[in-house]
């Protein structure tokens, strides 16, 4: 809800308009970006609403899950189908696992599951693309390749693996405070292993994905036009090259100055939960040699990426490097970027925020509107270090609030802030005169 709010703010819908900010004629094209986009909320909203979605983002844990959440498939029965299906061959080859070895955890584990989702999408996977080539179904509604159909068990098998992973660290708590799951009679509950063992677990996320695929098929109509592609928001083209400047609203929210660690979050995700295969290394779900970059899916990059060997040193004892689509050098304001140099944070931090600005700013129409929320952190004030940087790029502030968990002292009354203060801070470009 307050991002859909916040949408009809950068569109102005509601709002009485005069002639030069007429969108009558061009509502259907409105666009909204997020150089930022995360977990993908943004596109979403956007879709939802009837909009261009378009979002770009340096991590490929961020990519890969917004790339699974703006899913539209053109038959989502069909779909739905071969999810179901392969669920139950998964089932299969678990249970046959079991019957032939007794030491076969029978609540099932990760690991077994990995092998089974690997075996289920090689079994008839030719046949499986013999008859999209047939049928002409290859591409998606939202030009997102179907490896994003193949790489959805996984994407369910790796968030099933943080659930039970979160869950077992409650337990763990619990139990150190005397605290135990309990029925009516006093006696712990029969159920508790089978129905938190893992394969529970999955069969619980296989179940909601297809949920919210069919619920946002249906939001949408069934076609969507979104854009969802890798790109460092300070160099990179944000939007297709000609669709700059023609961007509707930007409606984002960048990294908080020396907060977060988002790219060492996603290599830290990508080596701990199975996804791609049960190496790790993706050898099950690649993209076709023919794809270009910029055709590339969104969850490939997660997906494919080979995860180094710790155990593996090259002749200098250093350890393997990751990919460059996991360095920690593609984002910026990291908190890694603070410990490693104090001093010089500031200014690389400025920097930054004028590049990224500064490639909004050629993005958006004129007269566009940009919508940031950020956050303070690193000794910065980042509503003013924002509002300066974006006027000088030719930015109008509209208006900005902040928010604040304000708390005081029972004792000497004193007033503190109770959570990190953010700032809501509302852009337009400015609107050229015909002399510029």
């Amino acid at each position: 809800a307050a991002a859909e709010r916040c949408v009809e703010l950068l569109l102005r819908r509601g709002e009485a308009e005069d002639d030069d900010h007429d969108n009558s004629k061009t509502k259907n094209k409105e666009s909204v970006l997020d150089p930022f986009c995360g977990g993908g909320t943004v596109p979403v909203v956007a879709m939802t609403n009837g909009l261009i979605a378009y979002g770009t983002d340096v991590s490929p844990l961020a990519l890969h899950v917004c790339g699974h959440r703006v899913w539209v498939p053109e038959n989502v029965d069909e779909e739905e189908t071969w999810l179901r299906e392969r669920m139950k061959k998964i089932e299969a080859i678990i249970a046959d696992e079991k019957d032939a070895d007794e030491n076969v955890n029978p609540l099932g584990s990760f690991a077994s599951i990995a092998v089974a989702v690997e075996k289920a999408i090689s079994v008839e996977s030719e046949d499986d693309e013999s008859n999209s080539s047939s049928s002409g179904n290859e591409s998606n509604s939202n030009s997102i390749d179907s490896t994003t159909r193949k790489t959805a068990l996984f994407f369910c098998l790796a968030e099933a693996e943080r659930r039970h992973f979160v869950r077992q660290k409650r337990n763990k708590r619990k139990k150190r405070f005397g605290k135990r799951r309990a029925t009516s009679n006093g006696s712990k509950s029969d159920r508790d292993d089978s129905y938190y063992s893992p394969l529970s677990f999955y069969q619980r996320c296989v179940d909601e994905y297809i949920f919210r695929v069919k619920d946002l098929h249906d939001a949408v109509g069934g076609t969507a036009d979104v854009v969802i592609r890798k790109g460092d928001a300070r160099f990179d083209d944000l939007v297709p090259k000609d669709k700059i400047g023609t961007v509707s609203g930007i409606l984002t929210s960048p990294p908080y100055p020396g907060v977060y660690d988002y790219v060492s979050f996603a290599r830290k995700q990508r080596s701990r939960f199975r996804v791609g295969s049960t190496a790790g290394n993706g050898s099950a779900i690649t993209t076709t040699s023919e794809e270009t970059q910029s055709k590339k899916p969104p969850t490939s990059y997660y997906v494919d990426a080979k995860v180094p060997d710790s155990n593996e040193l090259d002749e200098n004892g250093n350890r393997a490097p990751w990919s460059d689509d996991f360095s920690s050098a593609n984002e910026f304001g990291a908190k890694r970027e603070l410990r490693k140099d104090p001093s010089a944070f500031n200014d690389k931090w400025t920097r930054s925020q004028t590049q990224w600005l500064k490639n909004a700013y050629k993005t958006l129409k004129p007269s566009g509107r940009m919508l940031v929320m950020i956050g303070d952190g690193a000794n910065v004030d980042a509503l003013k270090s924002t509002v300066v940087c974006a006027e000088q790029l030719g930015f109008t502030l509209l208006a900005s609030c902040s928010l604040a968990l304000l708390r005081t002292m029972e004792t000497t009354g004193t007033v503190y802030n109770g959570a990190r203060k953010e700032h809501l801070i509302l852009f337009e470009k400015k609107l050229l005169s015909k002399s510029e």
